[in-house]
């Protein structure tokens, strides 16, 4: 039996495709039968998983010619989450992050992201490795542009912190004229006065760290090694040049004016806008137990334009073997029929998935069905090598569901013919024929003679 879920696509990434469930998302590589137009941002797709996609699992996405269907070759967990962009310090490979709660980040960012400008004042996803932005196995999004880079180093900032270029802070250690003598709170080095660990030069003296946050930031703010910070019950104004007393505390303000925004970053990537200061789920979601996301409504049946049982004789009960058998005529049952096969399937050595294949038999093949599988939903099948009736002729298996029954074979079927398929019909038992003779016209039928 197989598991149907579904999965909504949020983007691409170096030829990756990201989905999620509403509960977590997965970066998915696939194989060569899907492509990259084949997976809209937005669009609803399925996995034929257990769980989370894994190798070998099938994929079904629903494009303009009917159903594009590859298999997942890897997949890895992520954990993304929304971050508006405040800022970004292009000249530094450096960009202000901010969450949903108000909690502004630093992050150095590496190469992959050269489109990061687009950005400024609109959300992107992190892969937060850890249970927070730390810059410890961060990964950012820009699912736009499809493109991707590594957080090398995230700080997280207060609201009274300086200004942020640059990346270390205020350390005004710089040299002062040599002379005879250094100025207090300094130290000769290499023929040069430099000022001690807490202070920082003002001309020819040194200062300490809150005097020269002062002098640069007016009295309300103070000094800590390398930073400047505003005094409590003050914050830096907009252009950071000076500390302003904080206005009082009220409702923080949305993150985004856009109201389509506002309902992404409030429910998840399906919200979207029902009403005045109203959001809800786009059709086919709802909200989840806590009320602050949108997860896929469960399905009330399999889709009708992509049966399970078609998908892959990957569906079928696992062997524990990890190799071929043989299969005991006792456990055979006889039959002489024609079929086509309706999805593209694998033409195996013995009914298992893990079993040796032969060959792979294309959508709309015609073979000749000569027993089933009492055991599992397996037909064995009269048939070639190669493609075309060409090569050996050889006996296999097939998924079951993978093959349509016909008609019994006709009549030139029954008297050793070969179908279209080019396949030797096994012909059917004489009841006035012998058990040694019917026997042996079956190993002659089987061998083609």
């Amino acid at each position: 039996m197989a598991y149907a879920n579904y999965f909504v696509v949020l983007g691409q990434v170096d030829g990756d495709v990201v989905v999620s469930d509403g509960s977590s998302s997965y970066k998915v590589n696939y194989s060569f039968d899907c492509y990259s137009s084949s997976f809209r941002e937005g669009d609803t797709i399925y996995i034929d998983s257990y769980f989370s996609p894994s190798y070998g699992d099938k994929i079904i996405v629903d494009s303009l010619y009917g159903d594009d269907v590859c298999e997942v070759v890897s997949s890895e967990t992520l954990d993304l989450k929304l971050f508006k962009v405040v800022e970004v310090l292009d000249s530094s490979d450096n960009v202000i992050l901010e969450d949903k709660y108000g909690t502004q980040y630093l992050v150095e960012y590496g190469i992959g992201c050269l489109s990061m400008w687009r950005y400024a004042n609109k959300t992107i996803h992190v892969d937060v490795g850890g249970s927070f932005l730390d810059g410890i196995s961060d990964d950012l999004y820009l699912f736009d542009s499809e493109d991707d880079c590594r957080v090398w180093d995230a700080e997280q900032l207060d609201s009274s912190r300086g200004s942020f270029s640059g990346g270390s802070g205020y350390s005004y250690t710089a040299p002062v004229s040599a002379s005879t003598a250094c100025p207090a709170n300094s130290s000769s080095a290499n023929g040069k006065c430099t000022c001690n660990t807490g202070y920082v030069a003002n001309g020819a003296v040194c200062i300490t760290e809150t005097q020269g946050c002062q002098n640069k930031y007016g009295a309300n703010s103070y000094g800590t090694p390398g930073y400047c910070h505003c005094s409590s019950g003050y914050q830096f104004n907009e252009a950071k040049t000076s500390c302003v007393p904080s206005p009082k505390p009220a409702a923080a303000p949305p993150l985004a004016a856009d109201p389509i925004a506002m309902c992404m970053q409030q429910l998840g990537p399906q919200g979207i806008v029902t009403g005045q200061n109203t959001c809800g789920c786009l059709s086919g979601y709802e909200l989840n137990a806590q009320k602050n996301y949108c997860v896929l409504k469960p399905p009330s049946a399999p889709p009708a334009a992509a049966p399970v049982a078609a998908i892959s004789p990957e569906t079928s009960p696992r062997e524990s073997s990890s190799s071929n058998f043989d299969v005991p005529s006792q456990e055979i049952e006889r039959l002489n029929e024609r079929g086509v096969i309706i999805s593209a399937a694998a033409f195996r050595e013995c009914p298992s998935t893990k079993c040796k294949i032969i060959r792979y038999y294309a959508e709309f093949s015609q073979v000749s069905i000569t027993g089933k599988y009492k055991k599992e939903n397996w037909y064995r099948i009269a048939g070639t090598t190669d493609a075309g009736g060409a090569g050996q002729q050889v006996v296999g298996w097939i998924y079951g569901s993978l093959v349509k029954q016909e008609n019994n074979v006709d009549e030139s079927a029954q008297m050793g013919g070969t179908t279209s398929a080019g396949v030797n019909r096994e012909p059917p038992q004489q009841p006035s024929e012998g058990v040694v003779t019917r026997i042996w016209r079956a190993i002659r039928s089987w061998f083609g003679n």
